[in-house]
């Protein structure tokens, strides 16, 4: 075995999910693995990011659900992803009113992940109505 591909994915009950991809060689260590912890985002300047705004439309049986995608690009990894997020969604809070939304979804993806081994990291948040976390 040349390369090993590690994939992690962490779970947030009812508000979102984190998916990591890592390539180790044979020289790697297990230790590189470790992320920094997430940086104070209470000065972060939302108007430094891309975020891409894509409405949806659900079709169940029982209902439709209009919601609104938030794409975001962070340059770098480091931040307090969950403090950030809750941040973008204050940031919506009017539209989601106006327009009834009843979900609203923020998928982060990282440029440049903070360890060398790591190359992909997504951080995907939804917030419902259904869930009362909206």
């Amino acid at each position: 075995v040349k390369y090993l591909r590690i994939e992690g994915k962490n779970a947030w009950p009812y508000v979102g999910s984190m998916e990591v991809v890592y390539i180790l060689d044979r020289n790697s260590l297990v230790r590189y693995i470790r992320s920094k912890p997430g940086s104070d985002t209470s000065n972060f300047d939302l108007k430094n990011i891309v975020m891409e705004e894509i409405p949806f439309t659900k079709f169940t049986a029982n209902e439709t659900t209009e919601g609104l995608r938030i794409q975001v690009k962070l340059s770098t990894d480091g931040y307090d992803i969950k403090k950030l997020a809750n941040r973008i969604k204050q940031k919506y809070r009017k539209v989601i009113i106006e327009k009834s939304l009843k979900e609203l979804d923020i998928n982060f993806s990282i440029e440049n992940p903070n360890n060398k081994y790591c190359i992909s990291k997504e951080y995907h948040f939804f917030y419902t109505k259904q869930n009362k976390n909206l």
